[in-house]
């Protein structure tokens, strides 16, 4: 059976492509009469959901089909279309191979890409048990002000600690040589105290190609932090990443 999709939104599909591959070596592009691309580093540190709901494709497709896909791969592939004026992604589980096409002024591109080897009955989707989590703050924040906060920290951890406090965002951290702290004002109010720990590096492979847009962030200690990037009732990218990790971060520069 062969699903075909045009992608209302081309810009946000391949910014959020772009950033699931930096973190994951591989995924499953489920297709039904939306697209959703879902997965979880080998070391359960980040869960990121891509979700273009049935107001941003158009498809006549219904049928649930699964594709387990290289995104390293797929990801080289939607970089060659940068900013394009027509994006359509199709899947053939026939010769199990999803095909990318876009115009970019005069010009049309064709990407066919195979499916990798995974036993799907081993995949078991994250994203249900961790919407389940009660966090105590969620808000809405600038994505570049929470980067720059970032670059701050970077000077002497690769951990940061955000918390809030008096209605504020507060990004910390301490290392041999000093410390940093920037005070945020929110979009969005806030009226409990929370405070957790976090990869820098990996907070920033998400927020760089996220600047000058705003994030909701869903906070609760040592819990995942949560980054929400909404973009219509249907659709949205959500990072989950595990608290407070205390490892060579050697791939984050």
């Amino acid at each position: 059976m062969k699903a075909a999709y045009k992608i209302l939104n081309p810009k946000f599909f391949i910014k959020h492509s772009e950033v699931i591959a930096s973190f994951l070596y591989e995924g499953v592009m489920q297709f039904s009469d939306e697209i959703r691309l879902v997965g979880i580093d080998p070391g359960r540190i980040a869960v990121l959901e891509l979700k273009l709901g049935n107001d941003l494709v158009e498809t006549t497709n219904k049928t649930k089909l699964e594709a387990p896909i290289n995104l390293d791969d797929f990801s080289k592939i939607t970089k060659r279309f940068s900013d394009p004026e027509e994006l359509t992604i199709s899947f053939d589980d026939f010769d199990n191979i999803v095909t990318i096409k876009g115009k970019i002024k005069n010009k049309t591109k064709t990407f066919r890409l195979s499916t990798i080897d995974m036993d799907m009955t081993d995949f078991k989707d994250p994203i249900p048990m961790l919407s389940k989590i009660k966090y105590n703050v969620v808000f809405k924040i600038s994505s570049g002000d929470l980067l720059d906060a970032l670059k701050d920290t970077e000077l002497y951890s690769d951990i940061f600690t955000i918390s809030t406090d008096n209605g504020l965002v507060i990004i910390s951290a301490t290392g041999i040589i000093g410390s940093s702290k920037t005070e945020i004002e929110p979009i969005t109010e806030i009226y409990a105290k929370e405070k957790s720990s976090y990869s820098t590096g990996r907070t920033k492979k998400i927020l760089t190609p996220l600047k000058g847009s705003d994030v909701l962030v869903m906070l609760k200690k040592d819990y995942p932090l949560a980054l929400y990037d909404r973009l219509s009732a249907k659709s949205h990218m959500l990072y989950y990443l595990a608290p407070r990790i205390d490892e060579e971060e050697d791939d984050d520069d």
